[in-house]
């Protein structure tokens, strides 16, 4: 909703196909990936599974989250990073 999909405001927007094979290919290195979404966890889960976001785990404390609002958490201990610095790409949507 913002991050993986073209509309921050909307969780059913176009997904960012660019991005979604940037994370297949980290997943591919051994990286793990803690997806989460406003829209919710069973959101979240069915997005990875359509994506086919295979190893998407929730253990430990993540150290850096890549999220397209700084409002929902503050960086603190956590860095975030805003998904085009991450991605490399401004938009992507298509």
């Amino acid at each position: 909703d913002g991050t993986l999909t073209n509309d921050a405001g909307h969780p059913r927007g176009t997904p960012r196909r660019a991005r979604i094979e940037r994370l297949r290919a980290l997943l591919a290195t051994g990286a793990q990936l803690v997806l989460w979404s406003g829209a919710g966890t069973a959101y979240a889960r069915a997005f990875a599974r359509r994506y086919n976001l295979d190893g998407v785990v929730a253990i430990g404390k993540p150290e850096a989250m890549v999220d397209d609002n700084p409002l929902i958490r503050p960086e603190g201990k956590m860095k975030r990073i805003a998904p085009a610095e991450f991605f490399g790409d401004h938009d992507d949507a298509a």
